[in-house]
């Protein structure tokens, strides 16, 4: 009798312990900090999709990464953003919310994938159509890049091969996105 007691408080409190552990955020971040033990600089990053795309994949991947022989810095931050405009042009009816995330170093290179994803870790999708911020910090530096999530997958844009990206510096060009 007493060994169904037993069972029947396990029954009920070990799902209890699981949603608890999966609920309090263990995998997926809003904000990542990375120490990497080199001395490089952020703005050597090369960000993939490339900066500015429209018409993103909800299923993309941003790829954050440095060469060997231009490392990242010794420290540095990442956090994707999600941009909303609620009515009319207004900065007041604008807001900025961190999403939860979770970012994926490959191998022991310089690359690194940030994915949206719950607060437990598991992928999700982005907005179809929603604005996104890729945002890098590393001291007093700071790097914002603006996507913007295809409005259907079978619309999203396909990204270049990597051996087709050039590696020569190109203008930088500014973007205007009206959101309605």
């Amino acid at each position: 009798m007493k060994n169904r007691a037993v069972v029947r408080s396990a029954a009920i409190f070990a799902p209890l312990a699981v949603f608890l552990f999966l609920a309090s955020g263990c995998g997926g971040s809003t904000n990542h900090s990375v120490d990497t033990g080199t001395d490089g600089d952020l703005y050597a990053v090369r960000l993939r999709p490339s900066p500015g795309t429209v018409g993103v994949s909800t299923r993309a991947s941003f790829e954050l990464s440095w060469t060997s022989d231009d490392p990242p810095p010794a420290r540095f931050d990442v956090e994707l953003v999600r941009y909303r405009e609620r009515s009319g042009n207004d900065d007041e009816d604008t807001s900025e919310d961190a999403e939860f995330s979770k970012l994926t170093r490959r191998d022991d290179s310089f690359v690194w994938d940030l994915d949206i994803a719950d607060a437990s870790g598991t992928d999700t999708d982005l907005d179809a159509g929603g604005v996104y911020i890729v945002r890098l910090r590393s001291g007093a530096d700071e790097i914002e890049t603006v996507y913007v999530a295809a409005r259907d997958r079978s619309r999203a844009a396909t990204p270049a091969p990597r051996d087709s990206i050039s590696n020569e510096p190109r203008a930088v060009r500014r973007h205007a996105v009206l959101v309605r």
